[in-house]
């Protein structure tokens, strides 16, 4: 039987521990001063970086960012935005005035450090985010600096250290993907997924292969972190370039980006100017499985075909299909177009991270470093691990799944003996990475639950309602209000918990001095009077009136008394058991009744147009009689944005979205009650739904949160 983290307490690292971490310190000193020397101090510049440094030195001097090459003839293969980005670096080819730039040397050591610590910084983050919301892990794990603290940060990192050590071998820009990608996945689980979009778009933006994960993004309808992506994709590969390159260079790099590497890597030939250091299918330690099933196919290394065979090239992208179909139907399909999103759980945040491995396999070209970006994969999954069965404790399984992981890089990471490179050119690294990925949605298909599962729906406890806040909005109301008035003063005088609250929203047609005469001859301390000096609508109208009076509950009903004084005594007993209760008119009562033809048509549209676009699933939105506990309304009211006649759908939507609960109750209105008729109805319908596009919006763009 698995037991929590939190039975766990906190416990500080032993000396054999703090002596491996000095240890992994001095491994991640040693292996920057050997890229130093190797990338520097040789003859032959051993790492990748001259092209990034080079395409930077053609950002700055004009020149085309992918016809310029470094000292060893390699070209830039990336989007433009990471060569702008990349300024700082730039290196001159020989023979250029170099005066007020930095130094070569110093810009390989600056670019270690920056990849450590942008690596370092993206698994602290994601860390973090599950320390502080897991409550699981709560008691042992946020203890800063606990042996449990340390372990969720190391342990993946160790996992991928032979994978990280090759990135930053050549160096490369797996780290910083993969900080962005912890930084995304860690905003995911806090629930900000507008900016997930746009940390997962800065990954896209300097390496494309991480654009496979908007796949998963579509698949869950989450539009808040598709719409975070697309402005950052926008405002990355458009704007920017556009301004520091010019239009014209801009159009030409995607010109050259497009037809020399993205098309060469597709068909995986040594077409294009790049087929011999890049895209041809003998020119890398590429593990991708169109280059394994062809060194397979062909096991004479110095008899291969350097073009694969069109069948191979089908068998690649099948493989790929089937995988990715595979990660999107384990995922689950969840309901409508417009009601999906990816929800703030660890088992969510897995699948998503899932395909982190995909975007490596469906490339045509998958250099064995990639595996360095699956750190954020590795951390959700040691966490979900431990979660399952105790911190320490993992099952031998998942053991063999790491260290196969491990093993594979630093076998094939030895190109000394033939037999290795067999082991490379033979799909080593990309068997084990599709076991890590195979493992990783068999056990999530076995989870029924992970750590940050959603909270369940508040108010289920009974609460006991002594006093009540009425809030009535009015609108020119001159003909009515008395009626209104009158009504309820008999209803407070037999009710003392209820407290009344006429809010008069700068009418013209003299509501605010009948008003005042009215409660002036009727006098009572249960009914009271405000009046707003402009028209501000009915939403600002009830949260300005709900803050005369502090009460238990609040509760909120038309001034024209569409229905009776009597439902709220209905209303307060529904909200012992629930935050939020509301009048709900049935369809019979709404389509037979006294509601004009137009209007019924109306309601009903505008109705379903609100469950469309807000994703609510009661009966009616618009019922003008509503109460609340006194937290759902501080929490909502708080943050409503709405003052007209949507404020009853976004008072539901952000009741929906905070996880009160809601209860309905059946009401019909008063058989005195007019309806508003005529051309006015159809423009308030109109704007109605434009303000409901609005509160969508909001919720994109994290307003809400």
């Amino acid at each position: 039987m698995s037991t929590p983290w939190m039975e766990n307490q906190p416990e500080p690292l032993r000396t054999s521990h703090k002596i491996g971490l000095v240890l992994l310190v001095t491994v991640i000193i040693v292996l920057g001063i050997w890229v130093e020397f190797r990338g520097a101090y040789l003859q032959r510049r051993m790492t990748d970086v001259g092209p990034y440094f080079r395409a930077a030195w053609a950002v700055n001097s004009g020149h085309d960012i992918y016809k310029i090459t470094d000292d060893r003839d390699l070209h830039y293969v990336y989007p433009p935005l990471f060569a702008i980005l990349m300024t700082p670096f730039a290196d001159p080819p020989d023979g250029v005035d170099r005066t007020g730039y930095l130094p070569y040397k110093a810009s390989v050591g600056i670019w270690y450090v920056l990849t450590v610590v942008a690596g370092i910084a993206g698994i602290h983050r994601l860390a973090n985010v599950i320390g502080n919301r897991s409550s699981s892990y709560a008691a042992s794990g946020r203890r800063r600096f606990s042996r449990q603290w340390w372990a969720l940060r190391v342990i993946p990192f160790l996992i991928l250290l032979p994978a990280i050590g090759r990135s930053q071998m050549r160096g490369q820009v797996g780290l910083i993907i993969g900080f962005l990608l912890c930084f995304a996945l860690a905003a995911v689980l806090e629930g900000r997924r507008f900016r997930a979009g746009l940390w997962l778009s800065g990954a896209i933006c300097i390496k494309l292969i991480p654009v496979l994960l908007l796949v998963f993004l579509l698949w869950r309808r989450d539009w808040r972190m598709v719409l975070g992506s697309a402005a950052g994709l926008f405002a990355g590969l458009v704007v920017v370039p556009v301004i520091v390159m010019g239009p014209l260079k801009t159009v030409g790099a995607y010109e050259s980006f497009y037809r020399d590497t993205l098309v060469a890597g597709f068909r995986g030939d040594t077409g294009g100017s790049l087929g011999g250091e890049l895209t041809g299918i003998t020119s890398t330690d590429s593990n991708s499985p169109m280059v394994v099933i062809h060194n397979i196919i062909h096991p004479e290394m110095k008899r291969r075909p350097k073009v694969a065979d069109p069948g191979v090239r089908v068998a690649h992208w099948i493989i790929a299909f089937v995988m990715i179909a595979i990660t999107l139907l384990a995922s689950g399909w969840k309901g409508k177009w417009f009601a999906g999103k990816v929800d703030a759980t660890l088992k969510d945040a897995a699948f998503m991270s899932a395909f982190i491995p995909l975007m490596f396999v469906s490339s045509p070209i998958f250099h064995p470093h990639y595996v360095s970006m699956a750190i954020p994969l590795v951390i959700i999954l040691v966490g979900i691990l431990w979660e399952r069965h105790k911190y320490g404790n993992m099952p031998v399984e998942w053991k063999a799944v790491f260290c196969f992981v491990a093993v594979s890089h630093i076998l094939t990471s030895i190109d000394r003996a033939l037999f290795f490179l067999y082991l490379r050119d033979f799909g080593l690294v990309l068997f084990s990475t599709i076991t890590l990925w195979a493992a990783s949605l068999i056990m999530l298909r076995q989870t029924r639950v992970g750590s940050f599962a959603p909270a369940p729906m508040r108010g289920t406890d009974p609460a006991e309602i002594r006093s009540i806040a009425v809030v009535l909005p009015a609108f020119n109301e001159r003909e009515t209000i008395v009626r209104s008035v009158e009504s309820i003063i008999r209803f407070s005088e037999r009710n003392p918990a209820y407290h009344f609250i006429f809010v008069d929203d700068g009418s013209s047609d003299g509501t605010s001095e009948v008003l005042r005469t009215a409660l002036q001859n009727r006098k009572t301390e249960k009914v009271s009077f405000y009046r707003q000096e402009e028209n501000k609508g009915k939403g600002y109208a009830i949260r300005n009136g709900s803050r005369m009076v502090e009460a238990d509950a609040y509760c909120f009903m038309d001034a024209d008394m569409a229905y009776p004084p009597r439902y709220l005594k209905l209303i307060e007993r529904r909200l012992r058991n629930a935050d939020v209760v509301i009048g709900s008119r049935s369809l019979s009562a709404r389509l037979m009744g006294r509601t004009g033809a137009v209007r019924a048509f109306l309601g009903t549209l505008f109705n379903g147009m609100v469950r469309y676009f807000l994703g609510l699933p009661f009966q009616d939105t618009q019922a003008g009689l509503k109460g609340l506990r006194r937290e759902a309304a501080i929490k909502i009211f708080g943050k409503s944005h709405v003052n007209g006649f949507s404020f009853d759908a976004e008072l539901l939507f952000l009741a929906k979205k905070y996880r009160f609960s809601i209860d309905e109750v059946e009401v019909s209105d008063g058989e005195d009650h007019v309806y508003k008729k005529g051309w006015k109805l159809l423009a308030m319908s109109m704007f109605m739904f434009r303000e409901v596009i609005l509160i969508r919006w909001r919720n994109l763009t994290g307003r809400y949160d």
